[in-house]
């Protein structure tokens, strides 16, 4: 498994209209809202457009989503019974007063939520929150597979009902189940973070257009080719590899 994390600032083209790519999937659902859609179909027209936007950058087919928002992040975490997490180096963020102190430590849904979000009192900023958010996604599957929670049917419709009213996705009941039993022995060891921001030969870099402090591939903008290739490299389907 490797996750991938697309920085928030990147500068990409959605629409025929350059923004950073947090902007796309707002700026689908607006459009399709404007032209009479209704609230679910504006959000399905959000997602394809954010969609679109990431496997421009990425280069990779992306077949399913799932979109949560910060309760249902939350509400996980606490239906987890919390998750083990270590942070790298201490953390003050001076905007909202955030601490955290380095080492490893357990964090609850609020606390946890901080973590995903802190990005001022970290040195590389929004690209260590990605780390972060990465870090959080491997402990939160960890602490579910390894305490037996989804074998528990209480613990289990516990985490149902902290996700039902606010995550959106087109993953079958049935998809979700396989995808769990594919993957839900597989060691941490198998999981690949992927930095784009990576100290060494990074392929992104902050830059600045018309005042707004964006981020831009270091092969110059709007070239996202090593990007792509560098996903490509690291995302190839096992079958593929194992026959080279």
């Amino acid at each position: 498994v490797s996750l991938l994390s697309i920085p928030r600032d990147t500068w990409v083209r959605v629409k025929g209209e350059n923004m950073k790519i947090n902007a796309a999937y707002s700026t689908g659902k607006i459009i399709a809202l404007d032209n009479g859609k209704s609230k679910d179909a504006a959000e399905d027209e959000g997602v394809k457009t954010a969609i679109g936007a990431v496997r421009d950058v990425a280069g990779v087919p992306i077949h399913k989503y799932v979109l949560s928002d910060y309760k249902a992040f939350r509400d996980v975490v606490n239906a987890l019974g919390g998750v083990d997490v270590t942070v790298n180096e201490a953390i003050y963020d001076r905007f909202t007063g955030w601490k955290f102190k380095a080492g490893p430590q357990t964090m609850n849904g609020d606390r946890a939520l901080q973590f995903a979000r802190t990005r001022q009192g970290s040195a590389r900023g929004d690209f260590d929150r990605n780390e972060n958010q990465r870090k959080l996604l491997v402990a939160m599957r960890k602490k579910a597979t390894s305490t037996g929670i989804v074998a528990n049917p209480v613990r289990l419709n516990s985490l149902a009902n902290a996700v039902q009213k606010n995550i959106r996705t087109d993953l079958s009941i049935d998809e979700a189940k396989t995808l769990f039993e594919k993957t839900k022995t597989l060691p941490d060891s198998s999981i690949k973070s992927l930095d784009l921001a990576k100290p060494v030969d990074p392929l992104v870099t902050t830059g600045n257009i018309g005042g707004q402090s964006v981020v831009l591939p270091t092969a110059g903008a709007g070239d996202f080719s090593e990007i792509r290739a560098y996903a490509r490299t690291n995302m190839v389907d096992p079958y593929l590899r194992k026959e080279a």
